[in-house]
């Protein structure tokens, strides 16, 4: 028997309790009801009304909704953090650096109305902002600049994705509008660059250029597209309805082959290379960022290329078979040049443009979907229409045929023959984005209350489903939620909404018994949560505080110096791997290459996000490797050197300003008394053993003791944990 006649054979079990599985015999399907879409997530945004706070401690509506709990469980909040610990706190959540010393001073001793206010909108309108809530982005859509696998080839110019998200934010781009670019910019209407730079959000995903099954592989790549879309900005875990309906949401199998409709005529990443293996298909992924005028000078360039392809070919006939050596060796490199014009000709706008990684469609008319049975794309099951999902849309939707709209970049695409789309995904952006939609407001802000406390008030930030945790403060949740959506979805303005509550400003520490023993786990609020750093404000913090932070941003990204036993966990040892120079190795951790299979060490053992996977919270583990490389790195001696260095250029030789500096730099505040003399104290035992290992050490004793005690500040857990 023939393996799909096989499959379509098998019988259809039922792998969710009370779920029903349509058959081709007409078997009952599994209906979403009204009682379905009575869950909390799935009902519609309603602003509830600010509760009252007469007590003097709300600044915020925040705060009321957040004290109206804490009052309910009998508990009050904790008093506000100290002014250096939530300036040090500011800083890292808003810009992911450390704030300078005189900053610190600065802030501390202004005591004027609105002083912390005015500072929040300083750091809000920083470049450096971008690139902090960029990086949390990243994660979530799967970022990287590599496909993965053994290959693990280069996506070509992956980096202007991540250029594009840290531009939108820093400009404060509406988040509806941000969603429309990422999920349909070629479709829009008002069609720009940044658009089409926006959907290279379809093509982050890990891909495998020698797939076991062809076909399967295509289908995997939809199904990526589909869970990223849903995870992202709808916070729902739909992969499973891929199979057989959902096992714990209301989401039929139907439903989720109805979603990847709007994405099926979406062309597959790579076309054949050999029977086995694929290669990117610049058709596919790749779009020229034109204008008309560049258009006008490629039509020109390409005419005179293929009438110097005519020419050589003749230039070529004409030589027979020459008996010269030197005959011989002038067609020879003819024929070469003609061979490099073909390579032109072939994908020409690749040498005539700058290009973005895209999305591009084969069409104006999508192919047919049909829910495939099992999952296997050898058994199709019953044809499906694009359709939203039913537990929030009772009705199915008219999808408009949008590719006929015309607009200055449409032409352009239009004469480079990019085909035209089928408007479907302008379609599911616009419904995803609608205000109407109970997610996606909900999902947004709970991920930016998720990175200023550690936690989302729904603790599981991309699954708002019944496997999810629910929310600790519901009606807070869709406070904040309105508040976007009427606040013309500006993101920054709701991270003032949050920053400057006084429930952010509340002290970290646990003092309250009765807190620790009603809620332990902090889920009420009533103090601010204890965080450590994540490994990107880690080494930038490192980096900033000796000086040698490069603030450069944008581009395809910097190469770390990795030890030859780092690369050898290649299959190609060092493949792919380039080589940046001193000053391009200290920008941002933000723009380091991100390459599957060959990570930083450094950023490793401090739980970067790994880019195989969405990740909306990452861990944060206490773990011995982490202690080891802070202490013994490569990293950390160059750059604890570079910090002693810096401390002496501006202190001098006088222990005690040293150690005020140093101080000063790596925590923002004076060294105590007692600090001081454990300082003094060490560095007399440094320079004591520093002598008696080695005689040639004498003259620098003194430099390599400071070198030993800043690479201990840098290892104290008041510089890798924030208050």
């Amino acid at each position: 028997m023939k393996i799909k006649a096989f499959i379509a054979a098998l019988p259809l079990v039922c792998l969710g309790s009370n779920l029903r599985l349509e058959t081709a015999a007409g078997g009952e399907a599994f209906e979403v009801t009204d009682e379905h879409r009575s869950f909390w997530s799935f009902q519609p945004i309603e602003r509830p009304q600010v509760p009252d706070a007469d007590d003097g401690w709300a600044r915020q509506p925040v705060d009321a909704f957040v004290l109206r709990k804490l009052k309910a469980a009998g508990l009050a909040p904790s008093s506000s953090a100290k002014k250096r610990e939530l300036i040090r706190r500011l800083y890292f959540d808003v810009i992911g650096l450390p704030p300078g010393s005189e900053e610190v001073d600065a802030f501390v001793a202004d005591e004027s109305p609105g002083a912390y206010e005015r500072r929040v909108d300083d750091l809000l309108a920083r470049p450096q902002y971008g690139e902090r809530w960029g990086r949390h982005w990243l994660d979530i859509v799967r970022y990287a600049q590599t496909n993965g696998y053994e290959r693990d080839d280069e996506k070509p110019n992956a980096w202007r994705y991540r250029d594009y998200v840290i531009q939108s934010l820093n400009e404060d781009k509406p988040y509806d509008r941000f969603v429309l670019e990422q999920l349909a910019g070629d479709e829009l209407a008002d069609v720009t660059h940044d658009s089409i730079v926006a959907t290279g959000f379809y093509r982050l995903g890990a891909w495998d250029d020698e797939p076991d099954d062809k076909v399967l592989a295509v289908w995997e790549e939809l199904d990526d597209i589909v869970q990223t879309t849903a995870e992202t900005f709808l916070g729902l875990t739909i992969g499973c309805a891929r199979c057989h309906e959902h096992k714990f949401d209301p989401i039929p199998q139907e439903d989720y082959y109805r979603l990847l409709a709007f994405f099926r005529n979406v062309t597959p990443y790579g076309k054949d290379q050999s029977a086995t293996h694929w290669e990117l298909n610049p058709d596919a992924a790749l779009t020229p960022l034109a204008t008309p005028r560049d258009v006008v000078e490629f039509e020109e360039r390409k005419a005179r290329m293929l009438e110097n392809r005519e020419k050589l070919k003749k230039r070529i006939a004409d030589f027979g078979d020459p008996k010269e050596n030197a005959e011989r060796e002038k067609k020879e490199g003819l024929k070469n040049e003609l061979k490099q014009l073909e390579k032109e000709l072939k994908v020409p706008h690749v040498y005539a443009f700058d290009y973005a990684l895209s999305v591009r469609e084969a069409g104006p008319t999508p192919p047919q979907t049909h829910v495939l049975i099992r999952g296997s794309p050898l058994a199709f099951g019953q044809e499906v229409q694009p359709g939203f999902l039913g537990v929030l849309e009772k009705s199915a939707p008219e999808i408009p045929q949008l590719h006929g709209e015309v607009n200055t970049f449409r032409t352009v695409l239009d004469r480079l023959g990019v085909e035209k789309t089928s408007g479907r995904r302008l379609a599911l952006a616009r419904w995803i984005a609608s205000k109407d939609n109970p997610l996606t407001a909900r999902v947004l802000v709970n991920r930016l209350w998720h990175h200023h406390f550690g936690r989302g008030l729904v603790p599981t930030p991309s699954d708002f489903g019944h496997t999810g945790k629910k929310p600790s403060h519901p009606e807070l949740l869709d406070w904040l939620a309105a508040e976007l959506i009427d606040g013309d979805w500006r993101i920054k303005r709701m991270h003032r909404h949050i920053l400057t509550s006084n429930t952010y400003r509340q002290a970290s520490r646990a003092t309250d018994a009765k807190g620790r023993e009603v809620d332990p786990t902090n889920s009420l609020l009533w103090r601010q949560n204890f965080r450590r750093l994540d490994a990107e404000a880690i080494r930038d913090s490192i980096l900033a505080t000796n000086g040698r932070l490069n603030l450069k941003g944008g581009g395809r990204g910097v190469f770390p110096r990795l030890a030859p036993e780092v690369l050898a966990t290649q299959s190609v040892p060092g493949k792919g791997w380039g080589s940046s120079s001193a000053e391009e190795q200290a920008r941002r951790s933000v723009y380091i290459f991100i390459k599957r299979t060959l990570t930083v060490p450094l950023m490793d053992c401090l739980d970067q996000a790994t880019p195989d996977k969405r990740q909306p919270a990452r861990s944060a583990t206490t773990v011995a490797p982490q202690a080891l490389t802070l202490l013994n790195s490569s990293f950390m001696e160059e750059n604890a050197t570079a910090f002693a260095d810096r401390v002496l250029r501006e202190a001098g030789g006088d222990r005690g300003k040293q150690i005020d500096l140093a101080f000063r730099l790596s925590l923002g505040r004076r060294a105590l008394e007692a600090e001081e003399r454990i300082a003094l104290g060490f560095f007399e035992r440094q320079e004591v053993e520093l002598v008696s290992l080695e005689e040639n050490n004498a003259g620098d004793s003194d430099r390599l003791a400071l070198i030993a005690l800043c690479r201990m500040l840098l290892n104290l857990n008041e510089f890798v944990y924030i208050d």
